[in-house]
C-alpha cells in the first residue's frame, strides 16, 4: 500500500501510510474501538469525507441510555467526537474524543477513537478517497536483518453481534476481553500458519515460540533458531 489506513483492532492501532519523494512512510495512532455488541467493522472501506469542528447526533441507543442527551451537540468542550471526524463508511468514522482513558480499550459504537492530538495530525494528512482497511491480525510476523520476530496480540476483539448502527460513541461498559482471550495452542497454530506461509519452519525456534506465547508481551519478540 502507497498511501491508506490500515487498522488492526487486534492491537487497537491504526497504521496510515503515505508516500514522499518516492518513498513510503507510515505514522501510527493507537485507538479505541466498538464495545461488546458494536464491534467495529471489519472490511475495505474508503475516506467519504473528513469534518473539523462536527456536530455530533447522538444516535438512538445512547439517547435511550441517557435521554438527557439533546439531539444535536454544536461543536465545543461538550461534543465527544473532539473537533475532528473522519468518516469512512455510512455511520462509522475516527475522530477525537473528550476522555482519553477510551483509547486502547473497547468503549465506543464501533468507530474509533484516538487521542484529540492525534486525530487533528491525521486529519491533515489524510483524503477522501484513501482505502481504509480494516483486518484482524492477532499475529504479526517479519523479517529484519535476518532475524524472524513476532509480535502476538491476544484478545478476541471480533463480535458478530447483529445490531442497528447509526452514528457516533459514548461511554459504554467495556468488554471482558478476558473472556475472550486466545489459548495458547490457539496462538501455536496462529504462529506455525503465518510461519509456513512465509516458508520459515526450518529457521525458527519453537521454544522460543512458546515462551513468547506464554510472556504476552504484546511486543516483537525474536524467535529466529540462533543453534
Amino acid at each position: 500500500m502507497k498511501e491508506g489506513i490500515i487498522v488492526n483492532p487486534k492491537e487497537y492501532r491504526i497504521y496510515f501510510f503515505y508516500e514522499k519523494e518516492g518513498k513510503t512512510y507510515v505514522k501510527t495512532y493507537p485507538i479505541g474501538i466498538g464495545r461488546e455488541g458494536y464491534a467495529t467493522p471489519r472490511g475495505e472501506y474508503h475516506v467519504m469525507f473528513k469534518i473539523k469542528d462536527p456536530v455530533w447526533k447522538p444516535p438512538d441507543h445512547i439517547r435511550a441510555e441517557k435521554p438527557e442527551l439533546p439531539a444535536l451537540v454544536p461543536p465545543g468542550p461538550d461534543n465527544p467526537l473532539g473537533g475532528y471526524w473522519i468518516q469512512f463508511a455510512n455511520s462509522y468514522g475516527m475522530h477525537g474524543t473528550l476522555k482519553p482513558p477510551g483509547v486502547g480499550r473497547r468503549v465506543s459504537s464501533g468507530s474509533m477513537r484516538l487521542y484529540t492530538e492525534d486525530a487533528a495530525d491525521l486529519f491533515q494528512i489524510v483524503k477522501p478517497g484513501n482505502i481504509v482497511k480494516i483486518v484482524d491480525m492477532p499475529v504479526k510476523l517479519a523479517v529484519l536483518n535476518d532475524k524472524i520476530y513476532i509480535e502476538l496480540h491476544y484478545v478476541n476483539t471480533t463480535d458478530n453481534t447483529a445490531i442497528d448502527h447509526e452514528d457516533e460513541d459514548e461511554e459504554g461498559s467495556e468488554a471482558k476481553d478476558d473472556e475472550k482471550r486466545y489459548s495458547d495452542s490457539e496462538m501455536m497454530d496462529m504462529v506455525m500458519t503465518k510461519v509456513r506461509e512465509k516458508n520459515l519452519e526450518e529457521y525458527v525456534s519453537r521454544e522460543k515460540i512458546s515462551a513468547a506465547i506464554k510472556e504476552r508481551t504484546g511486543l516483537p519478540t525474536l524467535i529466529s533458531d540462533t543453534q
